[in-house]
């Protein structure tokens, strides 16, 4: 079900085939043609809305859309919640991006696309911010 605006009815969002065991909607992609989902396993899959299959991208933490609603960041599972990789959801390339000492939680992009910011910390959580080029901002 989605609901927009805020106060709307919810509707359904026609013959979307989510993937089992799903746990959560991570976001619609900016042009609103997909959705990323994870699944109780931390399995991320891009969803299309127009009712096509799933795929599966990888083990993420978290995601956030970039703005060409290709490519995506996210917290690699694989290591711990302490690397940032920029991934196209089409042909599965990934690139490094921030690799760090703490745990990492809660991405979310600008809407330019050109920075990114984060949480960071073992016990305490700091925002952090960068740009997609890997830099500390």
């Amino acid at each position: 079900m989605i609901s927009s605006p805020i106060g709307a009815e919810p509707k359904k969002l026609g013959n979307i085939r989510l993937p089992e065991r799903t746990a959560e909607i991570t976001g619609y992609s900016p042009d609103g043609k997909s959705i990323a989902v994870r699944t109780i396993t931390r399995d991320l899959w891009i969803v299309p809305v127009d009712g096509g299959s799933p795929e599966f991208v990888m083990k993420a933490a978290y995601f956030a859309w970039m703005p060409d609603s290709r490519h995506g960041v996210v917290i690699s599972e694989l290591e711990s919640s302490r690397a940032v990789y920029l991934i196209d959801t089409h042909s599965r390339a990934e690139r490094l991006l921030l690799r760090g000492s703490q745990r990492i939680f809660d991405l979310d992009v600008h809407p330019d696309g050109k920075q990114i910011a984060y949480s960071s910390g073992d016990t305490d959580w700091d925002p952090v911010e960068f740009s997609v080029d890997g830099k500390r901002l």
